[in-house]
């Protein structure tokens, strides 16, 4: 199915999207558990210098250890789990506005990815997604098998989670080709008599379709 409005392939319902891509919501015990810090982590973490930069690695480290992936969100838009952290580990200094760079920003996202020894998708891994998605293709056609293959091959090889746009054009072209593939195999390998019964066939299919539009033509006027 292609979504009229962006010529993509639909994959992955509305309900389904947002929970893989949406923002993490923690009770209580989630809190405790994502924003508690290792020892190495907490070095990471008093490395910087200032209380923003602080609560923002803290914020995305939790984040990413649950959804594999970055969020580009406001302290106010997370301030219940703003407040945890600075309740946990700055004596609950009222905290609502990060005036981080996007330098600053990125440098957490580094940090945070050296430490749980993931990377974000280069050039390189984006072509072996694609050879990936193309062999998945020939194993089964469902575009929601190749994505759920193509998640599992991400997080085995450590990859940070693409956006759903870009798995969705991967697994598009993987079926394009696949279907292009099967096409020329049947054109080379169907004998000229067969092929010339399945378009009678056709055609005999056409002139009754042609014969019901007039008779309920017939039937309305």
């Amino acid at each position: 199915m292609i979504d009229v409005n962006t010529k993509r392939l639909t994959i992955l319902s509305k309900a389904k999207i947002d929970d893989l891509y949406g923002a993490p919501q923690f009770n209580e015990d989630e809190r405790a558990f994502y924003f508690s810090l290792d020892e190495e982590e907490m070095q990471e973490m008093e490395s910087l210098r200032s209380l923003d930069s602080r609560v923002h690695f803290i914020l995305q480290l939790g984040y990413f250890k649950t959804k594999i992936l970055f969020f580009e969100t406001t302290f106010l838009e997370c301030i219940e789990d703003v407040r945890y952290i600075s309740n946990r580990y700055f004596d609950g200094v009222e905290i609502t506005k990060n005036s981080l760079s996007q330098r600053t920003i990125f440098n957490n996202y580094s940090r945070i990815l050296k430490l749980v020894s993931y990377t974000f998708m280069n050039k390189d891994m984006s072509k072996k997604l694609s050879q990936k998605s193309l062999e998945l293709a020939r194993i089964c056609i469902d575009p929601c098998y190749i994505f759920d293959q193509i998640i599992l091959f991400l997080e085995e090889h450590r990859i940070v989670l693409p956006g759903y746009s870009t798995l969705q054009d991967i697994v598009g072209q993987a079926l394009t080709l696949e279907t292009k593939r099967l096409h020329s195999i049947l054109q080379e390998h169907i004998p000229g008599s067969i092929d010339a019964i399945l378009k009678t066939f056709l055609v005999f299919d056409d002139e009754e379709k042609e014969e019901k539009k007039e008779k309920e033509f017939k039937k309305i006027y």
